[in-house]
């Protein structure tokens, strides 16, 4: 997240010239944690931050896009007292529906990936991912957090209008909050035709569900801990095999970021683990259950979900 703009600068006093090195705050990682830092500085360069934004592991799905609050992390030990939501990042999942098919946007951007155990350092490659903001200031609402993210690939009023109303419901999984988007496809147009190369996103692209889907590894037992109480459900921690999609019109291939792999692993898995199949209507037919509807938008998703559960899963 960190923009490592420096600029060197020079000043003259009594007749005195010294060079000096200054580091620019880039506007996009400008930190308001405190009142007191009031941008002077980067997020990552804030020693409040890191202490305070700790988050929290677990998974929960929210219909009503309300958080859930806590004031420790019992499994790594973690104070939340300063960031009671747990949440350090807020992704949006952009969709739209066209032709009976539901496609998902994905950002090309440079991040750090580490692709095998023995290597000892990440490298930053250009992946693909969702759009995606921290929380800049102590306590900010999330859903500011998400137009941020949103801000990082148009600047559209047609789009980014009434974007709140829009946020109707996220995934909490492991200190991210993924949020699903719906775009039409006049907004989705627009989105292309009007989206200019910046240093945090370098391009867009568009993949159809079904073809993501086919891509993804199958992850059975994907909890090692049920939900009980106030306690969350806990996920285990697998490095999936890479994953790659490929672009219709030219053929390009394009590698999916690993934690853009493990939010749509989660994603289908919080939606499929909750199937039920209703037999007396003389079709097969998906029902999500309250706590489980968390795919209830993707209208095209319900016979591949259903082809990806298991015997166990479609009792």
């Amino acid at each position: 997240m960190v923009s490592n703009n420096i600029r060197k600068c020079s000043y003259a006093d009594s007749g005195i010239s010294e060079s000096t090195t200054v580091k620019w705050v880039n506007p996009r990682y400008a930190c308001y944690w405190l009142e007191s830092c009031q941008g002077q500085h980067e997020l990552d360069d804030c020693e409040y931050q890191r202490r305070e934004r700790s988050g929290k592991l677990g998974i929960y799905y929210s219909s009503n896009a309300e958080y859930r609050r806590f004031l420790r992390d019992k499994i790594n030990y973690k104070d939340l007292s300063t960031n009671p939501t747990g949440c350090t990042m807020v992704l949006l999942l952009i969709y739209k529906i066209e032709n009976k098919t539901t496609c998902v946007l994905f950002v090309t951007k440079f991040l750090k990936e580490k692709r095998h155990k023995y290597e000892k350092e990440s490298t930053r490659q250009s992946l693909l991912a969702f759009p995606s903001s921290n929380p800049c200031k102590k306590g900010e609402d999330h859903t500011e957090v998400a137009l941020r993210a949103l801000q990082t690939i148009t600047d559209r009023q047609e789009i980014l209008e009434n974007y709140q109303l829009r946020l109707k419901r996220f995934l909490f999984v492991d200190a991210i909050s993924i949020y699903p988007f719906l775009v039409t496809s006049e907004q989705a147009k627009l989105l292309m035709r009007k989206y200019s190369q910046n240093e945090e996103v370098h391009s867009l692209h568009w993949f159809s569900l079904p073809e993501i889907l086919n891509q993804l590894p199958e992850w059975p037992n994907y909890l090692t801990k049920e939900a009980h109480g106030e306690a969350l459900a806990q996920i285990k921690h697998v490095q999936h095999p890479t994953i790659q999609l490929k672009r219709d019109i030219d053929g390009k291939i394009f590698t999916l970021w690993s934690v853009t792999t493990n939010v749509l692993n989660k994603f289908i898995h919080e939606g499929a683990d909750t199937v039920q199949l209703d037999f007396a209507k003389a079709r097969l037919s998906l029902k999500m259950n309250p706590t489980g509807n968390l795919l209830e938008e993707f209208i095209e998703i319900n016979n591949r979900m259903l082809d990806r559960c298991n015997d166990d899963e479609k009792k």
